[in-house]
């Protein structure tokens, strides 16, 4: 019973965020599936999401939407944050 409760403790640390993304219908979706601020995280109909994929918007304002049918490999990491990017001065 302990090593199911660990087990349900590894896969469900990122739970409650899963819960919270918008999620269409006929989503395939690994149980390693990491999404971080759910809330700011949209999903599209009939996407594959690959096993230790992680979907991390940012902690106050980051926003990722991902179209419909859209293919995520295993390993595949997004990310929105802001890291005080100022295009005006990029090259």
């Amino acid at each position: 019973m302990a090593a199911l409760r660990k087990i349900a403790n590894f896969f469900g640390y990122d739970g409650a965020d899963i819960q919270r993304a918008s999620v269409g219908r006929g989503v395939a979706m690994s149980p390693t599936v990491s999404i971080r601020n759910g809330e700011r995280v949209q999903i599209g109909d009939g996407c594959h999401l690959g096993q230790w994929t992680s979907i991390w918007a940012g902690d106050t304002h980051g926003r990722i939407v991902i179209g419909d049918h859209a293919l995520l490999a295993p390993h595949v990491f997004i990310t929105a944050s802001d890291y005080d990017f100022d295009p005006a001065t990029a090259r």
